[in-house]
């Protein structure tokens, strides 16, 4: 006799719940959403997410938590790092599941620490390690993350009507040619 390997009721109840969370947070961020909204679009008693996430902020933690899985650039031109890094964010942005990671985060950022410290954190530990070299300043560093943010600020949160309706492919060569300018033309160190 096989054994069934299907999911448990609880195991089906949390990954509910965890399904809920994401869209909501990515919706509405950490403050919009309460755990009796997440409790009602998962048809659960709000007990139950206390359980198995211990907390609303449990719950955010584990739903906003991934890794950019960032292509190595290292020794590519600033033209080729830029045109890469563009590509990629531009997909981790309009993949559902990555996208709405991230959207939460930055719907967040603003209005939650924890969320903002996450950001940050993704940014300083996987965005800057990528592109620091010896050649790159921090300054740049920084230009290429506020390029980054404010497309997906404005596509993703604020949903300004002129980027939402940008196709993808348009969108990468947007971010593209921002990218390209900061990499291609670091101001000199003083």
């Amino acid at each position: 006799m096989t054994q069934s390997l299907a999911p448990s009721k609880s195991e089906r109840t949390r990954a509910r719940i965890f399904e809920t969370a994401k869209s909501l947070f990515a919706e509405r961020g950490f403050d919009g959403v309460s755990v009796r909204d997440i409790a009602e679009g998962a048809n659960c008693d709000p007990a139950l997410i206390m359980r198995y996430f211990g907390s609303k902020d449990g719950l955010f933690a584990e739903a906003s938590e991934f890794n950019l899985r960032l292509p190595d650039v290292s020794g590519l031109s600033p033209e080729e790092t830029a045109r890469r890094l563009a590509a990629h964010f531009v997909a981790i942005w309009e993949d559902r599941e990555t996208g709405a990671r991230f959207q939460a985060l930055l719907r967040s950022a603003p209005s939650h620490e924890p969320s903002a410290t996450r950001l940050r954190t993704v940014f300083a530990t996987q965005v800057v390690p990528a592109l620091a070299n010896e050649r790159t300043e921090p300054q740049t560093l920084s230009a290429v993350s506020s390029v980054l943010l404010g497309f997906a600020m404005t596509r993703y949160v604020l949903r300004l009507p002129p980027i939402v309706e940008m196709p993808a492919t348009h969108l990468s060569e947007y971010v593209f040619c921002c990218l390209r300018a900061i990499l291609s033309n670091q101001p000199e160190a003083d």
